[in-house]
């Protein structure tokens, strides 16, 4: 891909179908289109921006790991004080593993690496893909509020927001590391440290 242009074409390319399989399916009933759909993004992704993969990181620091675990389960601690109702199931098996495993895998490659090297080759404006991923990453979890029932409501918007610290956070990390396997591994705590306080809580 030589022109800049090229890259914006690819985030659109994501933008415009993720963004409309809230409407375009019901919102309960989307199955795992969007999942698929996803995959093949971040696997064309990964082809076109493989000069950037970086897997090793040099930090063995366990504090950076450990502070997004502990953030995950104080997250959990806010929805409970507050009774704030899931849209989900966290008892159900699949759910936990998409939660653990497979959400953190492609919302980072798709965000903190797909877009992010797409937005750098754009624009030489050193803060803009740090700006732009963590706001389309809390979009992407605001963006089912005008499907959902008025009970679950207040914890799309809170979730709107704590992604958008997360966002900015793993942004950073990304920023100085590169390495977005760190990244993941980082996301993939936080979300464990929200399911075991859901376990322990709810």
């Amino acid at each position: 891909m030589k022109s800049r242009w090229s890259y914006i074409f690819l985030i659109i390319a994501y933008i415009i179908p993720s963004f409309s399989f809230d409407f375009l399916f019901d919102f309960w009933g989307q199955g795992l289109i969007p999942y698929y759909f996803e995959f093949i993004f971040v696997v064309t992704s990964i082809y076109i921006f493989k000069e950037k993969l970086q897997f090793y990181s040099k930090d063995k620091k366990p504090k950076h790991f450990l502070r997004y675990l502990l953030a995950g389960l104080i997250t959990i601690i806010f929805c409970k004080l507050f009774s704030t109702q899931l849209p989900y199931d966290l008892s159900s098996a699949t759910v936990k593993v998409f939660l653990v495993l497979i959400g953190p895998l492609l919302e980072e490659f798709i965000f903190r690496f797909a877009i992010w090297n797409a937005i750098e080759k754009f624009t030489t404006c050193k803060k803009a893909p740090l700006h732009i991923t963590s706001i389309l990453f809390s979009i992407a979890h605001f963006k089912g509020i005008l499907l959902i029932t008025p009970p679950y409501m207040t914890f799309i918007t809170f979730q709107a927001l704590y992604t958008l610290l997360l966002g900015y956070t793993l942004g950073m990390r990304y920023e100085k590391k590169k390495n977005i396997m760190e990244i993941v591994v980082l996301h993939v705590l936080f979300n464990l440290g929200f399911l075991l306080g859901y376990m322990g809580l709810y």
